[in-house]
């Protein structure tokens, strides 16, 4: 099983931080890249090596039983672009929430406030980047990756 053990990372292929992420946890944490693996959104492996030189694999051939052998799993931010999948992995095995990490960034964070302090709580609006599946992993997921300030406020917020 190729995502079995490892620390996977999963997001689209050109997005901005990808690599930054995983070179940071290669070069500044010491996690050897033999650990980590790159799964794509968007199923686009260009050049294996432009994602840091980790093994990259489409988020369509990896089975949720995969998904459910690995040591971690984050996802890069949060989104109807992505949700679908993290349901789908949460629903097949509730103990993978428990390793599963997502990395927010502050405009989503954001979308969710202006949700919030409009309707005076979080709801699906796909204008804001938010459907039923997102409503489901926010409800599940307890590991965060983002500065303490200004996030955490924001996050007990919605």
């Amino acid at each position: 099983m190729k995502l079995n053990n490892k620390n996977i990372i999963v997001g689209f292929s050109n997005h901005i931080f990808v690599n930054l992420y995983i070179n940071t946890l290669v070069s500044k944490c010491g996690i050897d890249k033999n650990d980590i693996c790159f799964v794509t959104l968007d199923n686009t492996i260009k050049d294996e090596a432009s994602i840091v030189g980790v093994e990259t694999y489409a988020h369509t051939t990896c089975s949720l039983d995969e998904f459910s052998s690995c040591k971690t799993i984050t996802f890069m931010s949060l989104g109807i672009f992505n949700s679908f999948l993290i349901r789908k992995i949460f629903e097949h095995s509730a103990k993978i929430i428990e390793k599963t990490f997502i990395h927010l960034t502050d405009d989503e964070v954001d979308r969710w406030v202006k949700i919030k302090n409009k309707e005076g709580k979080l709801i699906v609006n796909k204008r804001r980047n938010i459907d039923a599946d997102c409503m489901y992993v926010m409800d599940k997921v307890i590991n965060y990756i983002a500065p303490n300030e200004p996030f955490h406020s924001k996050l007990k917020f919605v």
